[in-house]
């Protein structure tokens, strides 16, 4: 597999992390990642980024080259390829 297109999208009232992984379709013909995060309490921030650099972006680079290094006719593209994580 070659270049996958990356949307990072900022949301402030939606969940910490979560992408989505899509196949081309009817109206994009390229696969890319859909990434939207969210916002935290400014008290949770030195929390917050301690989670998302030490877990949750190790546990997303891992998913996504799982990912990308299946063959085109996996029977996993038939299932919705989706990762998140959330911080409590």
């Amino acid at each position: 597999m070659g270049i996958v297109d990356t949307h990072l999208i900022y949301s402030p009232n939606h969940s910490f992390f979560e992408a989505f992984y899509w196949l081309p379709n009817e109206n994009v013909d390229y696969d890319r990642f859909y990434i939207r995060t969210g916002a935290v309490e400014t008290k949770d921030a030195h929390n917050a980024r301690e989670y998302m650099e030490n877990k949750v972006i190790p546990e997303f680079i891992t998913w996504a080259n799982q990912i990308i290094s299946l063959p085109s006719n996996s029977p996993k593209f038939q299932e919705e390829l989706h990762y998140a994580r959330v911080f409590k």
